[in-house]
């Protein structure tokens, strides 16, 4: 993946996590201590913000860097329910 689809998905993922966090720019800007203009300018893909402060949005927004990156291996397993079986079949409570 280059830097132009991580640039992409940064800037589409603050907006995201942002907005399920319902802050507006001018909040997410005051709780890092960065102007709205700069918030706007990420968002835009105008430019990144350091990883320092990529950190930051992380905690305030409560998501991982891999959410804000947006990068991922999706494995799906499936859970498999064991329920132990008595060994006496008259344990089941099964009619003949």
């Amino acid at each position: 993946i280059d830097g132009t689809v991580i640039k992409q998905n940064i800037s589409k993922n603050i907006v995201k996590y942002r907005e399920l966090a319902g802050f507006s720019q001018k909040e997410l800007a005051q709780k890092l201590g960065v102007t709205p203009s700069r918030v706007s300018n990420w968002e835009q893909g105008a430019n990144c913000p350091t990883i320092d402060i990529l950190f930051d949005v992380c905690k305030v927004l409560n998501v991982s860097i891999n959410d804000i990156y947006g990068i991922y291996k999706f494995i799906f397993i499936e859970a498999i329910l064991f329920v132990p079986l008595p060994h006496n079949k008259n344990e089941l409570n099964i009619s003949p």
